[in-house]
């Protein structure tokens, strides 16, 4: 039985075709509980593999859309973001591990499929946090003895709870942010790249004026934002 395929798949092959990259369908495991990535392209000789997942409304979301159609004032906290970013990641770790065993590198192409009240705008900072941990400010006490003025004493990623390091989930080299459009030539590809991946995704290996790199080169030392590569 053909699967169909999901909004996030049909648009990244949109995306994908819009910038002349040929994405190729990987078959299907017949091992039983254990499920292939979806797609893989080759550039420089290289196979780079690909999964696509999609967030989506949970119960929560349906309640508040929901209410927003009913035309009541929502307060939305989506805090729980950055742990669903992280399962995802985890998820696709499995899946590459299998199919990236030499130099491979591993791509998790993810898309918010949301709609526009429950969609999260700002996915660079919930990966940063999926990824690093939360960010973390140690601040001074603001006593007489220092005039009543707190300082910063250290400014890092907690690093509790985080999907990446040098020994979790190696190969997920970078995640792909889809930014889709109805016209696919106006869509955009932004990578999040991992520090700790097995096999890293050379920027020249997908390169177009809609696609951008991002990195955290030491997430281990004090807190940066995510730098253009």
């Amino acid at each position: 039985m053909q699967v169909q395929p999901t909004k996030s798949e049909i648009d990244t092959c949109a995306f994908f075709s819009s910038i002349n990259v040929d994405l190729k369908r990987i078959s299907e495991s017949k091992v039983l509980n254990e499920k292939s990535p979806d797609y893989f392209f080759t550039s420089n000789d290289v196979r780079i593999i690909v999964e696509v997942k999609q967030l989506e409304e949970n119960d929560q979301e349906l309640e508040v859309a929901d209410s927003i159609n009913d035309g009541k004032l929502v307060a939305y906290d989506q805090s729980n973001c950055s742990q669903r970013i992280r399962d995802k990641i985890k998820k696709t770790n499995r899946q590459l591990k299998r199919h990236c065993d030499s130099s491979n590198p591993g791509v998790l192409i993810l898309q918010d499929v949301r709609p526009f009240f429950t969609r999260n705008f700002w996915l660079g900072h919930s990966i940063q946090e999926a990824m690093f941990g939360a960010r973390t400010n140690w601040r001074t006490f603001p006593t007489h003895l220092n005039g009543y003025r707190s300082r910063t004493v250290a400014d890092v990623f907690s690093h509790t709870g985080r999907a990446t390091r040098y020994d979790k989930n190696q190969y997920v080299s970078c995640i792909g942010v889809l930014s889709a459009d109805e016209d696919s030539r106006r869509s955009k590809l932004t990578f999040y790249h991992n520090p700790y991946a097995f096999f890293p995704l050379p920027t020249t290996y997908i390169s177009n004026l809609r696609v951008r790199h991002y990195e955290i080169a030491d997430p281990f030392g004090s807190y940066e934002d995510w730098r253009l590569l």
